[in-house]
């Protein structure tokens, strides 16, 4: 099943990109593995409502792969669905189980990826100017004394400017 060629090419793309006499195909290898692990026999009627019902909208999002492995758990007995027969019925649930997993998974990512873009963390203190100052003032280790006579303000301005400061500009001898 997933040592096909053809499935190696398009285990990555979304159900809806996929060329329907592909999909066909897939779908059938994965129907058979299923019937295999769970020592069923299957019908040709039964395999083309299981394609109709993975091309709905609900589904069409998620990648082969991902449908793959709803028939490989499924089948195994590792989704919620206890049932042990092989109907469409049953393998909507499977599919549904883990598009569901696969959508919050997506939604997570994409939070994380905002939330993360969206906040300053320390390794991002030296692409600012602010950070570039203040990394300045430890870099040239500073007294107390001499760390209020540099204005961190006026060091930030000068470092966006395109300036290199030196102590000496601020009065300092280093």
């Amino acid at each position: 099943m997933l040592k096909n060629e053809k499935y190696q090419v398009y285990a990555s793309y979304a159900v809806k990109d996929i060329p329907t006499e592909n999909l066909k195909i897939f779908i059938s290898d994965f129907i058979e593995h299923a019937a295999l692990n769970m020592g069923a026999k299957v019908e040709r009627v039964e395999v083309d409502r299981v394609i109709e019902n993975i091309q709905l909208p609900e589904f069409s999002f998620a990648p082969l792969s991902v449908i793959a492995s709803a028939f490989i758990r499924g089948s195994l007995g590792k989704l919620k669905n206890e049932k042990v027969t092989l109907n469409p019925r049953n393998i909507y649930d499977w599919v549904s189980e883990v598009t569901l997993d696969y959508r919050h998974k997506i939604e997570h990512d994409d939070r994380a990826a905002r939330l993360s873009s969206n906040t300053l963390h320390f390794k991002d203190l030296e692409r600012c100017p602010l950070g570039k100052a203040i990394c300045k003032k430890i870099e040239w280790g500073l007294t107390e004394e001499e760390w209020d006579k540099v204005p961190l303000k006026e060091l930030a301005v000068r470092i966006g400017n395109g300036h290199w400061p030196t102590p000496q500009e601020f009065g300092i001898e280093k």
